[in-house]
């Protein structure tokens, strides 16, 4: 029993020691699988770490030839940096001597503008007087034509014209119409500053159409009575004395003077005007055609006797010379009997149109041989 006792106490001890064995084999092997699982999850952190610190290097080196191309650079742009600041130093250079140009510019640009600025004055001043010269040129022309038709006023004869009074009063409107425009035209180039050629345009029509009527006038008076011959030269001198001078006051470049002198002008041809058309007739068609008449026989009379007068010569010559100066006086007087002849012709011609103008009851007639 004892030695069962003892049996059991060592299998008991036994199990006791086989299961403190399999207790501390289940620790162990737990303990194992716990360090088995960390080595290998070590393992793969170190394969991972290997992995990153690979990538890593590679990283770190590329920075590293991107860190020296970087330096390179650098390098670079610090020499270009220098040689940028060596431009720079000469190109402060180059301006500072380009601002000095400027303002030498700029002083020479403000004198040239000071000197440009007289000289388009003087330009002006010598173009308006160059203007105003010839306006004076041509004014003193006219002045002398006015004042020569003014003349005729009181000579005797009416001038180689014959016009009925209802002529004279179309010679009255023209004239005011012609004048105005020169008027008009001189104000402008007064007061505008426009073209002087306008004015150098209109002033010879002007003037000649106040010649036209001065003429007019004259004729007019030699187919009416005394009196009224004296009243239309008057008005016809009036007209001219207002007319020279409105001329004198365009050389003087004298607006106010000119204003006054056209207002007198106006009212004197009005006047003229007016005389043309009290001292129509009804009869004044046949009246100017008997002058018509009377002035053409005594141009054809006076053709004819100098005619007669020529072969009159014509004989002496043959008489008196001989050689080459009969043959050249011969010549000079053959073409002269040939010239009257024409111009009897051309007379008789007239004669036939003139009076059949007349007829038509306005007529102006200027025959001058």
């Amino acid at each position: 029993i004892e030695e069962l006792q003892t049996e059991r106490g060592a299998q008991t001890a036994a199990e006791a020691r086989a299961s403190s064995l399999d207790e501390k084999y289940a620790k162990l092997k737990q303990v194992y699988t716990k360090l088995r699982d960390e080595h290998i999850e070590l393992l793969r952190s170190n394969g991972e770490s290997k992995k990153q610190l690979t990538t890593s290097l590679e990283q770190l080196s590329e920075e590293s030839k991107k860190l020296e191309e970087a330096e390179g650079m650098i390098q670079q742009l610090s020499l270009k940096l220098d040689d940028t600041k060596l431009l720079a130093d000469e190109e402060h250079v180059q301006v500072e001597m380009y601002k000095a140009r400027l303002e030498t510019l700029k002083a020479e640009s403000a004198e040239f503008q000071v000197v440009s600025e007289k000289l388009k004055q003087h330009s002006e001043d010598a173009s308006k007087m160059s203007a105003h010269k010839s306006l004076v040129y041509v004014i003193e022309a006219i002045e002398r034509d006015v004042n020569g038709a003014l003349d005729q006023l009181d000579r005797e004869g009416s001038g180689g014209v014959t016009c009925p009074p209802s002529y004279l009063v179309e010679c009255s409107q023209k004239s005011k119409e012609m004048l105005e425009k020169s008027v008009t035209a001189h104000n402008s180039y007064v007061n505008q500053k426009e073209d002087i050629g306008k004015v150098l345009a209109a002033l010879p029509s002007a003037s000649s159409s106040s010649i036209e009527l001065f003429s007019c006038s004259k004729s007019v008076g030699s187919l009416v009575s005394e009196e009224d011959s004296q009243k239309l030269i008057d008005a016809a001198k009036l007209v001219g004395k207002e007319l020279l001078a409105m001329l004198m006051a365009m050389k003087q470049d004298n607006p106010t003077n000119i204003s006054g002198n056209w207002t007198s002008i106006q009212a004197a041809l009005d006047g003229l005007r007016q005389l043309g058309l009290t001292m129509g007739t009804e009869d004044e068609s046949e009246d100017l055609e008997v002058a018509v008449d009377e002035e053409m026989s005594a141009t054809e009379k006076a053709v004819d006797d100098a005619i007669k007068k020529i072969q009159d010569m014509l004989e002496k010559t043959k008489q008196q010379d001989t050689g080459k100066k009969l043959e050249v006086n011969s010549s000079i007087l053959t073409s002269c009997t040939t010239l009257m002849e024409a111009m009897q012709t051309l007379i008789k011609s007239a004669i036939a149109l003139q009076n059949e103008i007349v007829s038509e009851g306005r007529v102006r007639i200027d025959i001058q041989y």
